[in-house]
């Protein structure tokens, strides 16, 4: 008995009451009530819930008759339905929608949007107003551009409802879709979090770069010690990986196509 009443006192000791009374946004398909949500006590919201999804074909028709609509989860994998459920393919383009009820905000804040990663090229619409283009949408490979990686985009001033659209351009990664939720926060605590992840992960590669010149160097004048050959080429490799991941890769794939991105982070990663 001692022994639970000791492990019960530490478990409610990092149960903060912002964790046990926060507000639970009401998620229905195609809806998100957040109106209740408190962003300076209980921090960023998660947009997983349920959208809904309209196939735009191989062309981006999506104002033809006949496109179905149909709920589908996020984050997920781009939906697959059989012959009765109207189509089947996996790539192409399509739209993502949900609607969002969002609370008042205090004084100078602003709510802005982490759009998550969107597994191809994407534009981002708040009550048909463009936010974003991430990427370039296209009507094949050829054309399209993709950059699945995220954004802090702000949403319209002062919007309690706000219809979010996210058209998604899908030639590269035939199972596309969405591999992380985009999530809601006050605008100057996603750009600071951010801001500080882009400056420690270019810290991190102008300091393996250095290590990998400085180490390799001393193996060119004396190559009995292997140990500098071995630890040149390992921080060279993490710095290259360090340029094809989060937060870096959203600026590197516009110098190197996303392609060679996802296989150069998969290649670095295997040899480290």
């Amino acid at each position: 008995m001692g022994v639970m009443l000791i492990v019960l006192a530490a478990v409610s000791a990092f149960v903060s009451p912002a964790q046990t009374l926060a507000w639970t946004p009401n998620r229905v398909a195609g809806q998100i009530d957040a109106s209740g949500w408190d962003f300076a006590r209980n921090g960023r919201l998660s947009l997983a819930g349920t959208w809904l999804f309209t196939d735009g074909g191989d062309r981006g028709t999506y104002d033809k008759p006949g496109r179905p609509t149909v709920p589908v989860t996020v984050p997920g994998a781009w939906p697959v339905l059989d012959r009765a459920g109207w189509f089947h393919r996996q790539d192409g383009f399509a739209q993502y929608r949900v609607h969002l009820k969002l609370p008042a905000t205090p004084g100078n804040e602003r709510i802005a949007l982490n759009t998550g990663y969107w597994m191809s090229a994407y534009r981002i619409y708040a009550n048909g107003r463009f936010l974003l283009e991430s990427g370039k949408l296209g009507r094949n490979a050829d054309e399209e551009i993709a950059n699945s990686y995220s954004r802090i985009v702000l949403l319209p001033e002062g919007a309690r409802e706000v219809d979010l659209l996210v058209e998604l351009s899908n030639h590269m990664n035939r199972y596309g879709g969405v591999s992380s939720a985009p999530e809601l926060g006050f605008e100057s605590e996603l750009q600071s979090h951010t801001r500080l992840f882009e400056a420690l992960s270019a810290f991190l590669v102008g300091t393996m770069f250095f290590g990998a010149l400085y180490h390799l160097t001393l193996f060119s004048l004396d190559r009995t010690v292997k140990p500098n050959l071995w630890f040149g080429v390992f921080a060279a490799l993490q710095a290259i990986r360090s340029l094809a991941i989060a937060p870096l890769a959203a600026d590197t794939v516009y110098v190197v196509d996303q392609y060679w991105i996802w296989r150069i982070n998969y290649a670095s990663t295997m040899l480290l």
